[in-house]
């Protein structure tokens, strides 16, 4: 019982670097399907990879930036439009989660809202744990734009966890967020530059011999990180799929 598979459907950072799509990675355990993360063109990868949007029970949500939650509205127009999805729907993110994607819809399409309030369709704001079917999820602040209310995630299930640092600066939080998890995904958006609210591989890569995780992967790479020969670590891989 717990998780069972990973698959990255977008690991590219907010540019596209590397023409990869933006962040989106999709979780299965034994009773639930979730995405962490659903950036702007994930949408197109998720329907390329065969994934059934009508089977996701549950999106969670890092922070508010684009290539991280702006390919919602587009997950409910294909859900309200196309397939007539009747099964329950849960978003799961930051303070004002509601506000937010509502806010997001309207400006891409005006008046929608009220329709996709026609779809089952529940928000929850992080809390110290939330229970969802099989799952547990828990989510720490991290060091990236304070407007974007930046979180890293952690999703239990029965013996499997993952976990997942959002976008951020190094901050000793991930250590908690990442120990003992079967799946540690964090991001390192440079080589050597510093750059406030990101990691670089030069800070990264001695930071994580304290890392406590059975893997690690990284992820949300700029041209600096994809043109490096020098990065040791594994990263993630778009279509990859990982067994917990």
């Amino acid at each position: 019982m717990g998780l069972r598979r990973l698959k990255i459907i977008g690991n590219g950072d907010a540019f596209g670097s590397g023409n990869r799509f933006h962040t989106c990675f999709y979780l299965e355990s034994d009773k639930t399907k979730l995405l962490v993360d659903c950036g702007a063109t994930a949408i197109h990868h998720l329907l390329e990879s065969g994934i059934n949007l009508n089977d996701i029970d549950l999106i969670v949500i890092s922070h508010f930036h684009g290539d991280h939650f702006g390919g919602i509205p587009f997950f409910m127009l294909n859900s309200y439009f196309l397939t007539g999805r009747t099964k329950p729907l849960t978003i799961v993110g930051p303070e004002q989660c509601e506000t937010r994607v509502e806010g997001l819809t309207e400006a891409l399409y005006p008046g929608l809202n009220k329709k996709f309030r026609e779809m089952d369709l529940t928000y929850l704001e992080y809390s110290k744990t939330i229970r969802f079917s099989d799952l547990e999820i828990r989510a720490l602040p991290v060091v990236h734009s304070p407007p974007s209310n930046p979180h890293g995630i952690r999703v239990e299930s029965g013996n499997n966890t993952f976990s997942y640092s959002g976008d951020t600066e190094w901050t000793d939080s991930l250590y908690d967020l990442s120990l003992n998890s079967d799946i540690f995904i964090c991001e390192c958006n440079y080589y050597e530059s510093k750059v406030s609210g990101h990691l670089n591989y030069k800070i990264l890569k001695d930071k994580l011999k304290k890392v406590k995780s059975r893997r690690v992967l990284l992820t949300h790479m700029g041209e600096e990180m994809i043109n490096s020969d020098q990065v040791a670590h594994e990263t993630t891989v778009q279509d990859q799929e990982y067994d917990f």
